[in-house]
Formats: structure tokens, sequence, C-alpha cells
């Protein structure tokens, strides 16, 4: 019997795919056979973690050069990732920029930006992909976040340089958004959208910040942080076989924060 959740044969693209959660993405997908095409602000990071992953997997990673802050650079991207692989099976939005701002003094200039890098870019980076994914009959995985659900606590961010700007919550609520509109009218085209909504995964350097992190672990229900490999099940499910009658959902990986 096939397993269901075997990726074999198939291509993923991977925005951010050098990030904090970007490295741990790539790592689930290509354990379950999954080739890889590999998308950075860094052309010498996106080749770097590429070798080393096909040295690890066994599976074909190439890197790609991809600045999602300028958005006449995609279709150059997406037609060297189709001179490498001949087909794109799936895309994970997982990339993101922003700047950090206040609501009380947000700039117009500071609100687009991260607007954009939290939904535009991923809508014209689906947009690209689309006949390609029409061909292969792939999906779209949307990253979001537990702040496009519900807003930050104020006070748990008191006394850190952490503040979690209203542009990012904002992006995100608009990618969850796209996500549905998208499912809905790509289903005749055969392709799945879905979103994963992660919760608190802080990154090492944040994580030095004890008092910060302490007060993010009592909002959990399981009484911790998540680590970056705790996606892997997440992207790997969506991308599947196993999950081929979902589309438009949001799978939200948070510890349980968004439930009470």
């Amino acid at each position: 019997m096939k397993n269901m959740f075997d990726l074999s044969g198939k291509v993923t693209v991977v925005t951010g795919a050098t990030g904090h959660l970007g490295k741990a993405i790539c790592a689930g997908l290509a354990e379950s056979g999954s080739s890889l095409a590999i998308c950075s602000t860094s052309l010498e990071r996106a080749q770097a973690f590429a070798l080393a992953i096909e040295k690890k997997h066994r599976i074909d990673a190439s890197g790609f050069y991809l600045d999602l802050r300028d958005l006449s650079m995609i279709g150059h991207t997406v037609s060297c990732i189709i001179s490498h692989f001949e087909r794109v099976d799936c895309l994970v939005n997982n990339a993101y920029y922003g700047s950090p701002n206040r609501l009380e003094t947000i700039t117009p200039e500071e609100w687009t930006t991260s607007i954009n890098g939290a939904v535009t870019s991923h809508m014209f980076m689906m947009q690209a992909c689309i006949p390609l994914l029409e061909q292969s009959r792939g999906s779209v995985i949307n990253i979001a976040s537990m702040y496009g659900m519900v807003s930050p606590n104020p006070a748990i961010y008191n006394g850190t340089d952490y503040a979690n700007p209203v542009n990012y919550g904002a992006g995100k609520a608009a990618l969850l958004q796209l996500t549905k509109f998208a499912a809905v009218h790509l289903a005749g085209k055969g392709i799945r959208v879905n979103a994963i909504s992660p919760g608190p995964f802080p990154s090492p350097a944040v994580q030095k910040h004890t008092t910060f992190i302490k007060r993010l672990e009592e909002k959990v229900p399981l009484g911790r942080i998540g680590q970056p490999e705790e996606l892997k099940g997440a992207v790997v499910f969506l991308a599947s076989d196993a999950a081929s009658y979902i589309t438009g959902h949001n799978l939200v990986v948070d510890g349980g924060w968004t439930i009470w």
C-alpha cells in the first residue's frame, strides 16, 4: 500500500526557505521525498542549504535567489525553477518581510511594506505558479499566523523590543482570506489551497529574553513555545495525498493559544 504522506517525485517551492521556520519546513518535505526549490534573498545561503539538504536526504534540491520586495522578480525565478525541475507540485508561501511600528505612529509606507510582505507577495507568487500547479493538480500552502486570528496581548510585550506590529496581523488575516478565495476559485483547476497558522515559534535570539518567553508560555495551554520541527507534519500533510480532499482550510499549530 502506498504511503499517503510520500512526496517522492514531487517538487515543492519554498519561499523564505533559509529562515527560522523555512529550514524546518524544507527538512520535513525532504524527509518525505520531495525535491525542493529553495528560495531566499541570499543566493549563497540558498545554494549552501540546498547542497546540505540534498546530501542528507538524497533528494534533488536547488537554491534560487528571490527577493519578494521586487515583485517583478517572481516570473524570472519561477522560470529558473522550471528550467531545473520542469514541474511544480506544491508552493509553500513562507517568506515575510516588514518593519516594526506602533498603531499610534505607523506611517503609510510602513503599513504598505508589511502588508506587501504578508499577503501581496504571496498572492503574486501563487499567481505565477498557477499554470504549473494546474498541470500537476498540486497545492499551495500559505504560512499565516495566530496573529491573523487573534490580537497580540500588549502586556506580553511590555519592556521588550518584540512588539507585534498592527500591519503584520492585518496582513496575515488577509492571507487567510486570500487562501479561502483562491481555494474556491482554483478548485476547478484541481489546485488545493490551504494555510497553516503557527503560534509562538520565537527565534533563538528572542528565546534569550527569558522573561518574555515565560510570558508566552503562560498563554499556551501546552505550557511551552513551539519548536520549528513541530511544523513539519502539518506541511507534509497538506502537501500530500493524505489531504487530497482538504482545501480552504487553516491548520492551526499553536499549542492551543487561540482556543482560550
